[in-house]
């Protein structure tokens, strides 16, 4: 299972025939859970069968994880509660109806915390519910039957103290065998909380390794993590890494899956500069975008080559009117197992997408600070993300202060028209259609939404996400959460019957 998957966790009912099936699917050679098409040629085993054959099915469970309080729950760190929000949302009738030709039916949407309380439920679409974020442990979000297709959830919250300010604004997501998570600094007072998140019913086992500056990073505290069944394990980078200037994380799940997310809380001596929670960036590739970069003061590029030869990286920026070269450093070489950096603060103050091209596989996030001279900040990172595929989706919590929101669409390789429908806290949609050029941007305000839906069409590759603030100047708080794709329907494979 890729390891940045970014749709729904799905499992559809399996028809099988005759001995040989059932014995291949106890064997594990056919597969649901994930939404990935396994197939069995039954020649091979002496069978006249002439192959099997694919069919789309519509998802019956949706499962998403959210790591729940971010910064409590590692051993010897001191607990930081604080007011999260989480929300979930199935995608409305319509659009689910438009993408699989079916009526969704009735179903049940869930959202609580993995042990169980906090749960609240419901059977209505596209109506957002709510729960708050206690304890020490993730959040669980369940859809079923005609309410699994076309769910999303994000979890939120809003501090400005004396200690910690933020914005957090994550999206839940499905949990993978394998993440890469870029975040985190090296300077005095600044700490990586890394959460894993279990909602499996067997224990896991997880290897943490970073990539720094000067190469692989690995010790014998990240090795083995155990994280129990229905429940959540966590650890400072620190104890990995040291004061790594530029970490990148790298998890591994054996026996099962998890969620992992990563917590960048910086304290400049006394004084707040920021916090932020990102999920797993896009897995490994030669072609990388990152759909909204909000440079609104300091902020730099983190590019990481995990391969065994050096990576040539070039970068552009994306706006309104296409792509541009960056203007300065948008070429560089990035040493095999390593990690580079690129300054963005010659950057005009807007939001715009950077593209990252590669001769090998990397991985990448940006980062963008907030702070005039010593007085509080922010800071917000933003992760590479795959294309949205089908429907993607944002549940858009109802936190106070209520933050403002603007949706950053970005296109690549073709020309996108993009069916973006919003819905209220009470179920009710509004869609407009928003053409955006290739290898160009396009934004739209939110307003008061609770939750967005995105419905690409054309020939080029779709990426998008929200970015949040509250307040104004070099004194808001600011956050960014990716778009991700939701599943509605899902390839299955079918095996013929043996004659």
């Amino acid at each position: 299972m890729s390891g940045t998957g970014r749709g729904a966790a799905v499992s559809v009912a399996w028809g099988v025939v005759r001995v040989v099936v059932v014995a291949a699917a106890a064997a594990g050679l056919v597969q649901g859970a994930t939404g990935t098409s396994w197939s069995l040629d039954l020649r091979e085993h002496g069978a006249g069968a002439t192959g099997p054959a694919s069919t789309t099915t519509v998802v019956t469970d949706a499962t998403l994880t959210c790591p729940g309080p971010d910064l409590t729950g590692i051993v010897g760190v001191a607990d930081t509660p604080v007011p999260a929000l989480a929300a979930a949302a199935a995608a409305p009738a319509d659009l689910v109806r438009s993408i699989s030709g079916a009526d969704p039916g009735t179903g049940s949407l869930a959202i609580g915390m993995l042990d169980g309380t906090s749960r609240v439920r419901t059977a209505a679409r596209a109506v957002p519910i709510a729960t708050v974020v206690t304890g020490r442990n993730g959040v669980l979000v369940e859809g079923t039957a005609g309410l699994a297709p076309g769910v999303a959830a994000t979890q939120e919250w809003t501090v400005d103290s004396a200690t910690l300010r933020g914005l957090v604004t994550l999206p839940c997501g499905p949990a993978t065998s394998e993440s890469w998570l870029v975040a985190g600094g090296g300077e005095p007072g600044r700490q990586e909380r890394l959460l894993l998140v279990n909602p499996g019913a067997n224990e896991v086992s997880v290897d943490v390794s970073v990539l720094g500056a000067k190469g692989p990073i690995s010790s014998a505290v990240g090795h083995g993590i155990v994280v129990p069944a229905h429940g959540r394990a966590g650890l400072l980078v620190d104890a990995i890494s040291g004061a790594q200037a530029s970490p990148v994380v790298h998890v591994v799940v054996t026996g099962g899956v998890v969620r992992a997310t990563l917590n960048d809380s910086w304290l400049d001596g006394t004084v707040p500069t920021g916090s932020s929670t990102v999920g797993p960036t896009a897995s490994p590739a030669t072609h990388l975008v990152i759909p909204a970069v909000p440079v609104l003061g300091g902020g730099s590029l983190r590019v990481a080559d995990p391969g065994s030869s050096d990576a040539v990286v070039k970068v552009r920026i994306l706006g309104p009117e296409g792509g541009a070269p960056l203007p300065s450093g948008g070429v560089l070489t990035v040493r095999a197992g390593s990690v580079a950096e690129v300054s963005l603060a010659s950057l005009p103050a807007a939001t715009t997408a950077l593209e990252i091209t590669a001769d090998s596989p990397v991985v990448a996030g940006a980062v963008v600070t907030l702070r005039n001279g010593t007085s509080p900040g922010d800071l917000a990172w933003a992760a590479a993300t795959e294309p949205i595929d089908r429907l993607g989706g944002l549940v858009l919590p109802a936190t106070k202060p209520a933050p403002t929101r603007t949706l950053a669409l970005v296109a690549s390789g073709g020309s996108v028209s993009v069916e973006v429908t919003t819905v209220d806290a009470a179920g009710a949609p509004h869609v407009v259609t928003v053409r955006v050029p290739a290898d160009a941007t396009a934004s739209v305000p939110l307003g008061t939404a609770a939750s967005v839906w995105l419905r690409p069409a054309g020939s080029g590759a779709l990426r998008a996400a929200v970015v949040s603030t509250v307040g104004s100047g070099a004194a808001q708080l600011v956050s960014v959460a990716p778009v991700d794709s939701t599943a509605v329907s899902v390839e299955r494979s079918t095996i013929l019957t043996i004659p």
